[in-house]
């Protein structure tokens, strides 16, 4: 049997496949296209100045199992602040959001993914759980650090060093 993190190998260890051969595979990503990229034409588009740029894409983010109502929870109390939040994966933006959220539909453009988090000063993730997030590889493989809940896998996927993960809905943890 083959799992993409320790976490789940060790939820398969407990069941009644604990027997079996169990071996971790991490998920990848595309080198060629999850790397640094230019983003000055998103900042452009997105009217972007000098604010630190915190991004959070997810299918169907707004979710409660993929957390973005926790991002908003967020952007709210950056509210004022140079920091902007970009959502990806919004089933609805058009819906009103806070003046420091950008929201943005669902997309396939990988590429256009890179660029997009290349530009980010910080990846977050919020989801309630995660076996091993690939938006966190692909994240750090732009170049760009992770913040998030430490929710099943997830935090397997940063070496040390490249990303922070507190315990599930902590907010006050998070906000630091």
């Amino acid at each position: 049997i083959v799992t993409p993190s320790q976490w789940l190998a060790k939820r398969v260890r407990q069941s009644f496949l604990a027997e079996k051969v169990i071996r971790v595979i991490n998920n990848g990503v595309n080198g060629e296209i999850f790397r640094p990229r230019a983003y000055d034409h998103l900042k452009k588009r997105h009217k972007i100045g000098n604010e630190k740029i915190v991004l959070a894409i997810a299918p169907n983010l707004m979710s409660e199992l993929k957390g973005g109502r926790r991002v908003i929870e967020l952007a709210d109390r950056f509210r004022g602040e140079k920091v902007r939040f970009i959502l990806i994966g919004v089933d609805n933006p058009h819906e009103k959001f806070g003046r420091n959220i950008i929201a943005l539909g669902r997309t396939t453009n990988q590429e256009e993914l890179a660029e997009y988090y290349s530009m980010a000063d910080l990846f977050l993730i919020c989801s309630k759980m995660e076996n091993f997030p690939t938006t966190c590889i692909e994240a750090l493989s732009c170049g760009t650090p992770v913040v998030g809940f430490d929710a099943g896998g997830t935090k397997e996927t940063a070496p040390e060093g490249y990303g922070i993960f507190v315990p599930y809905g902590d907010m006050d943890k998070l906000e630091v």
